[in-house]
């Protein structure tokens, strides 16, 4: 958990932290809440009282925060290293799947065509502009490593 807090806080953290902190800025709330996933992520294996309480916890402020700036994401998604830029409505269902590095620009829907229970695949590296959505459950950049797509309006 430690070390996907720290590579997701390489894009967070910048010299100005208390004046971000201060005027309320949309990158102290995106690190909040990649904090409170990343923590409900942990607590998931955890197969004991405490940790299924720590696990409602944490995932009861990441909603809080999620509401505010318009997030759902669900807590097994991400591997480490994600880059959020900016706050909007960004939902990615549950049993989707999205590698380390990748980059989301805003009013992103990556689910499914709620017809079937699956859900994409997106490979490492993969820069999805804003405007990107992904109904299909198939894999749809699982092999394309450093690809960016630009606003594209994909529908099935």
């Amino acid at each position: 958990m430690k070390d996907a807090i720290d590579m997701d806080r390489k894009y967070y953290d910048t010299q100005n932290d208390l004046f971000m902190k201060r005027t309320n800025d949309h990158l102290v709330q995106i690190k909040k809440y990649m904090y409170c996933l990343r923590h409900e992520q942990y607590y998931i294996s955890k197969n004991n009282k405490l940790g299924r309480l720590l696990r409602l916890y944490w995932a009861r402020r990441k909603n809080t925060i999620g509401n505010r700036i318009g997030f759902y994401i669900g807590a097994t998604v991400f591997e480490p290293g994600i880059t959020i830029y900016h706050h909007g409505t960004i939902i990615i269902n549950g049993n989707a799947a999205i590698g380390q590095g990748c980059c989301l620009h805003g009013n992103n829907c990556i689910g499914n065509d709620g017809k079937s229970g699956g859900a994409p695949v997106i490979g490492k590296n993969v820069d999805l502009k804003i405007n990107y959505s992904n109904y299909d459950s198939k894999d749809l950049v699982q092999d394309y490593n450093n690809l960016t797509v630009i606003g594209v309006y994909y529908y099935i």
